[in-house]
């Protein structure tokens, strides 16, 4: 249903809605693991609607099994003759679509059972019945890709009997894909990064970062509309007075929001996960590592969070690890090594992770003797594939491929379950070079891109619902100097969708962060000239 030039995606269930998911209360304690008004087009006589809370904008849900009730007849005449439904008015806005979020369908009948909608020629799909003969959809275009005149064709029915197709034409005027629209690096809260971006379902974006209040490391969080605005009470620091670094940050379905920071409590310093219940909430504490224990990311699941890295062994190597965390239960936690000719000979490191239905997906660096005792150490690529809720280890680990070293920076997954990885290569002297990968089970690793001169180690990838990925970074001018850097690419292909390059002067300026929105907003964070914290928008 999604292609790389147009996405359409006919809205199963109400945006503004969230997966069936317990509360999140009850944690086990710190140390209980070891680790302005749119337009739109209408006509016709329209009956009233009631529909739930939706910002003026219907946000309704499809029937995916509409049934018959029956035939109505000509009882005022004198044939007897079924009557045909009808479509007597509708509503399709806005028209034209100009930012992203869903384009508001509504559709008033009489005589009908159902009516079915197809967008262009994509599959059509039942609207969701409202009573009084009213029915109600959403139709979203993601990406500015989609740009141009489009149609809407309604057809009601009842039984074996249709109404004539009624075409409603609209038109996608989203911002161009790569342009840079919005931009903020300022000393507004002083020095300081963003280390993790998400875009909420009702249209916030958060960033999680760490500042230097008094020269004193912590972490914040802030919370922006879609257009980059901000008030004081859009910034909170949970920690005030602990010295903290943020690593990242996911937030739930049901809207909390987790936090995994580095805290340094009497001078021991250990990852730490957080929940916040809702914005400006006090700071729960949810778990803890152990010291030496090194956390890297936070995967999120309807119900759980899995928090991965590397853990230190007393056979001196390092090991995968994750912990996981769910409602009401204690902290479980697994290290994991791999094992190429001996146990504990070579260290692992889990830099990203993410859930693959009911499964979750470690991917890093495995640093060692790969090709035999009198080779050097050397890093190569893996990815960890753990069984739901046995998990059961499944290792693959990257041969040498352009260079004798590679690894994996961050990981997303795509409409198809794939992995797609931002990586880098290198030699023996290890120079890297940024890439991208792509991972299938049972089919290995795939389509080995370069991401082009100048792009070192990529930090973050995410996926986008117009069919592609997004990897951010910085792209090397010279040794003291980078470009804030961001870039799409369609899987499979060998040059760039769009690029965004942002530089203020010639100093360090690094994309580490990216999130993609619902509706197809793309946000990249890290820091900016001068050290301080730096967000773009991005038309996607």
């Amino acid at each position: 249903m999604t292609n790389a030039r147009l996405t359409v995606l006919l809205a199963g269930t109400a945006l503004s809605g969230c997966l069936d998911s317990p509360a999140w209360k009850d944690f086990p304690k710190p140390g209980s693991s070891a680790t302005a008004a749119e337009s739109s087009t209408s006509s016709g006589e329209w009956p009233s609607l009631t529909t739930g809370s939706g910002g003026g904008v219907l946000t309704t849900t499809i029937d995916p099994d509409p049934t018959s009730t029956g035939e109505a007849t000509d009882t005022a005449g004198t044939t007897g003759a079924p009557i045909d439904p009808l479509i007597v008015g509708h509503i399709l806005g806005p028209d034209p679509l100009e930012s992203g979020g869903p384009i508001a369908v509504s559709i008033a009948t009489e005589h009908a059972d159902g009516v079915r909608m197809q967008v262009d020629d994509e599959a059509p799909l039942e609207l969701t019945a409202l009573g009084s003969g009213a029915f109600a959809g959403e139709i979203v275009m993601a990406s500015g890709l989609a740009n141009g005149p489009h149609s809407a064709t309604f057809t009601a029915w009842r039984a074996a009997l249709e109404s004539e197709p009624l075409v409603v034409p609209f038109t996608v005027a989203l911002p161009e894909p790569g342009i840079e629209l919005f931009w903020e690096s300022a000393g507004l809260i002083g020095k300081g990064s963003i280390a993790a971006l998400a875009v909420t379902a009702t249209g916030d974006v958060l960033e999680f970062g760490t500042y230097y209040p008094a020269n004193q490391p912590r972490c914040y969080l802030r919370r922006r509309d879609l257009a980059g605005a901000w008030s004081d009470d859009d910034l909170v620091v949970p920690l005030p007075d602990t010295t903290c670094a943020a690593i990242d940050m996911k937030v739930a379905p049901t809207g909390e929001i987790f936090t995994l920071a580095s805290r340094t409590d009497n001078n021991d310093t250990r990852w730490t996960l957080g929940k916040l219940p809702s914005w400006g909430s006090p700071l729960e504490n949810i778990g803890q590592g152990t010291a030496k224990e090194d956390a890297y990311a936070l995967a999120i699941h309807p119900e759980m969070v899995a928090v991965c890295g590397a853990h230190p062994q007393p056979t001196l190597d390092l090991d995968a690890f994750v912990a996981i965390f769910r409602p009401n239960a204690p902290g479980i936690v697994k290290a994991f090594d791999y094992v190429a000719t001996m146990e504990h000979a070579i260290d692992e490191s889990a830099r990203d992770c993410v859930f693959v239905g009911d499964g979750l997906a470690l991917v890093g660096e495995a640093k060692g003797k790969h090709e035999g005792d009198f080779m050097p150490k050397r890093n190569r690529l893996f990815v960890l594939e753990l069984a739901a809720n046995t998990f059961e280890p499944t290792w693959t680990v990257a041969p040498a491929g352009p260079g004798t070293q590679s690894g994996a920076t961050g990981v997303a997954l795509d409409d198809q379950e794939r992995l797609i990885l931002s990586a880098y290569t290198c030699g023996d002297a290890c120079e890297p070079e940024g890439a991208l990968r792509m991972f299938s089970p049972g089919m290995g690793f795939e389509w080995p891109v370069s991401l082009g001169l100048g792009i070192k180690r990529p930090h973050a990838v995410a996926w986008h619902p117009a069919g592609y990925a997004v990897v951010v970074g910085a792209r090397e001018v010279d040794p003291l100097s980078t470009i804030f850097w961001a870039q799409a690419w369609i899987p499979g292909s060998n040059q760039p969708l769009w690029t965004t390059e942002h530089s203020d002067a010639v100093t360090l300026q690094i994309a580490y962060a990216v999130a993609v929105g619902p509706y197809g907003h793309v946000i990249a964070g890290g820091m900016g000239a001068l050290g301080y914290p730096a967000i773009a928008y991005i038309g996607g």
